[in-house]
């Protein structure tokens, strides 16, 4: 390589060339003009010869004393930079290693290398580099580990990740490479962690529903590429809610940690399990030649489950329902095969839990019926069809109306006047249920603004229909109305099947109505063991009870068992309880008897609009007996 020769040489040659140039030009001139004779000529030309040499010494002179400066600041400053590199090398917090072009020998090593990979620095002289490198460990495969990480060994043996930097050099006037090499353990154990929390259930172990949706789309992958069928499974577990009751949530955790391991336990490689939430799972099967396979993998997984689990000296038993979609024979949609499930899942539940019900055509056409529904729910609504009508919930003691019930009706204009019950149970789509529920609220609070202006304002019961999966909505929803309103005068009443469906969630609803000045009362219990649970714990304000699905029916001469234990236990617990749906005259008379707080129904009132509702409100209910000349025993 040519080196560029400095500036001020070429000065230096350009003034001695003009200098010679003019002295042999202008010289001899000179001498003849100034010389009288030829001696004095010699004497002259020779006092010119050593005037040039001295000159061109002069000039030389310069030249090498210029050079020789910027020779030796050019040796000082490359002592000094070797010296930095040396101590950026040697003191490195980063491993560095000086390795051979051709054999990859390390030439040199710093303090940083020998104790990255031991025992000493010196030790690592004369090996080869390539020798460090080894296969990723078995316990390296996890799959938040990037593909393609470098893995080297330690002199005792340990792997550990690494990242490697090289760049070429010359080292003692041989090409060579300086390798960099950066320990990313504790970086890549940070990236792991974070990944199994971003992408694991924390409680099982599991993949959670953030990466179901991927695990879907690369088994339905796999399963068109091979020609086999994906069973897309939807499992919840039956009787958790019970032990969580009975043992405590710590116990009902450790029963999902248990019953995950099972159900991992019983797939095979390549299926997958995930955790959704609460109670239940989604398993992915792949690689079925048919139906028949699914079911034996299937089967397998609730004998597992079936099992007693020790829970900290106590022993629990919980069974499961499966619901199973088939893919592609069922649909060809990641989210539809998933509803699939879940409808077949609630069928198998429906026939008697513990058992696996695969998805067909006929519950396909009843998906169709309902989203169906649905929309016309939803036009519905935004056409006006859908009204309050109320119906006052009266007390025994006084004859005098408590509260009014807001009931929705959906004014169909070729079905006629439909209640509640003929559309709403069918309607169990979450968006859907919120937006009924929100347009129930803002009914009834116009309907009380409307009230309030002819000096009326009612104590008021509304039914919520969702299971509170958008709280947030549904809270502003409830104070706004509740702000209207004198305190406690607003109760809310949650239906006992939806508090069961989403337990967590609604508890959270109740403390929010709680937090607000707004009742609860807990509604559609049918059984002794919900009712007498809220009764005890005091978390509802109000419990209704439907005597007529407790025993008590037509012609009946007194009041069954499990209706006086209700009766019973409320005015010991000091709970308001609401007898409804009484249609009936001849029961009034015995649940006043019985002592019966306060009664709703048919044979009470009927529902009426909500421009009747001031009357109603200023009609006083007397008792007169059996036999008076009012039908349903109220005049």
């Amino acid at each position: 390589m040519n080196a560029r020769v400095p500036g001020f040489v070429w000065r230096i040659v350009a003034g001695y060339a003009l200098v010679a140039v003019l002295w042999i030009l202008v010289s001899d001139e000179i001498v003849a003009w100034v010389a009288a004779d030829l001696a004095e000529a010699t004497w002259i030309s020779g006092v010119k010869g050593v005037g040039f040499v001295l000159v061109t010494a002069g000039l030389l002179y310069g030249v090498l004393r210029r050079f020789w400066r910027k020779v030796m600041l050019h040796g000082t400053r490359g002592r000094e930079a070797t010296a930095r590199y040396r101590a950026l090398f040697e003191h490195g917090n980063d491993a560095m290693l000086v390795i051979a072009e051709g054999d990859e020998r390390i030439l040199e090593a710093n303090r940083a290398a020998g104790l990255l990979y031991g025992p000493g620095k010196q030790a690592l002289v004369g090996r080869r580099f390539s020798d460090f490198q080894v296969a990723a460990p078995p316990e390296g495969g996890d799959e938040a580990v990037p593909a393609g990480t470098i893995w080297h060994r330690k002199a005792g043996g340990l792997r550990f990740p690494v990242e490697v930097a090289t760049t070429a050099l010359t080292w003692d006037g041989e090409p060579v490479r300086l390798v960099i090499v950066r320990d990313v353990s504790g970086a890549l154990a940070q990236k792991v962690t974070l990944d199994r929390l971003a992408h694991r259930d924390a409680l099982t172990g599991l993949p959670n529903r953030q990466v179901l949706a991927d695990h879907q789309r690369l088994a339905m992958a796999h399963a068109q590429r091979t020609g086999s069928l994906l069973g897309v499974c939807f499992l919840d577990l039956d009787g958790f809610k019970a032990v969580n009751d009975s043992f405590g949530h710590e116990a009902g955790d450790e029963l999902l940690r248990q019953i995950a391991r099972r159900i991992k336990a019983q797939l095979r490689a390549g299926d997958t399990v995930v955790r959704l939430g609460g109670d239940e799972f989604v398993l992915l099967l792949v690689d079925l030649d048919a139906l028949a396979e699914c079911e034996g993998i299937l089967m397998r997984v609730l004998t597992a489950i079936a099992q007693p689990v020790a829970l900290d000296g106590h022993q629990a038993r919980v069974t499961a329902s499966i619901g199973v979609a088939v893919y592609p024979n069922d649909g060809l949609g990641a989210d539809r095969l998933l509803r699939d499930a879940d409808e077949a899942m609630y069928r198998a539940k429906a026939a008697g839990k513990n058992r696996i019900a695969f998805f067909n055509a006929i519950l396909e056409r009843r998906a169709k019926v309902r989203e169906e529904l649905l929309d016309r729910v939803t036009r519905a609504m935004n056409e006006a069809q859908l009204t309050l009508h109320y119906q006052p919930i009266v007390s025994m003691g006084s004859g005098r109306v408590l509260a009014v019930e807001a009931l929705l009706r959906w004014a169909h204009p070729v079905l006629g006047v439909l209640p509640a019950s003929e559309f709403l149970p069918f309607v169990n789509d979450g968006r859907v249920a919120l937006d009924v529920d929100l347009f129930v609220l803002a009914c009834a609070r116009a309907d009380m603004a409307q009230w309030r202006t002819g000096g009326c304002e009612p104590a008021l019961h509304v039914n919520l229909f969702a299971h509170a999966s958008h709280l947030p909505r549904l809270v502003d929803a409830i104070a706004a109305l509740a702000g209207d309103l004198p305190a406690q005068a607003l109760t809310v009443e949650v239906d006992s099947a939806n508090l069961m469906h989403g337990a967590e969630v609604s508890g959270t609803l109740l403390s929010a109505c709680h937090a607000l000045g707004v009742r609860v009362a807990l509604d559609g219990v049918v059984a002794g063991s919900d009712s007498i649970h809220a009764m005890v714990t005091g978390t509802f304000d109000e419990i209704k009870i439907a005597p007529g699905l407790m025993g008590l029916g037509p012609g009946a001469s007194g009041l069954p068992p499990l209706v006086r234990a209700h009766l019973d236990l409320a005015a010991v617990a000091g709970r308001h309880l609401v007898a409804k749906e009484l249609g009936f005259p001849e029961h009034l008379p015995l649940l006043a008897a019985a002592g019966c707080p306060a009664v709703q129904g048919f044979a009470v009132s009927k529902p009426v609009a909500a421009a009747e509702v001031p009357a109603l409100l200023t009609r006083q209910f007397a008792w007169t007996g059996i036999g008076s000349g009012d039908s349903n025993g109220w005049i």
